[in-house]
């Protein structure tokens, strides 16, 4: 409206002389001259809209680093439950194998190979006996291992039992 109005101004004023020599077809302005309010608001929208840009540009770089993050611990969670299962499965599998050969070690004996066994322990006990007289040996009912040495020569191992 205020720029519109300077051409028609112009106009007026031309057309008002004498004989009217010359006919105005347009006008061009080059500069513009603004009232200083209207630039200053001009400026504060410009910053505004800038500073808006700039806010929004930082709220998705936010967002973009809070989804690699989110991303990334869900990678390290991922790790540690693959890690812990391997373990797991390795504990089974031990425990397993370990179940088995047990198994085949209960099959595998027999009252006469646990009888040699006996007879083989006793063994080793009389031969002990006959290097350590002193020594005295309390076996366990049924002839079972344990069985505890205790060797008398030793004053403070004799006066613990007494």
């Amino acid at each position: 409206m205020y720029s519109a109005s300077i051409p028609q101004r112009r106009v007026h004023g031309i057309e008002a002389l004498q004989g009217k020599p010359v006919s105005i077809e347009s006008v061009q302005l080059r500069e513009i001259g603004l009232p200083t309010k209207i630039k200053e608001q001009i400026e504060r929208v410009q910053i505004a809209n800038q500073e808006s840009e700039r806010v929004k540009y930082e709220v998705l770089r936010a967002k973009q680093e809070a989804e690699k993050k989110a991303a990334l611990a869900k990678g390290e969670a991922d790790k540690n439950r693959i890690e812990s299962q391997g373990r797991a499965d390795a504990v089974t599998i031990e425990a397993n194998a370990q179940a088995k050969a047990n198994k085949l070690i209960a099959n595998s004996l027999t009252p006469n190979l646990l009888k040699m066994q006996q007879i083989e322990v006793q063994g080793k006990f009389n031969e002990a006996l006959r290097v350590n007289k002193d020594a005295k040996i309390f076996l366990t009912p049924g002839g079972s291992t344990p069985n505890i040495w205790v060797d008398t020569k030793d004053k403070s191992r004799d006066s613990s039992i007494r």
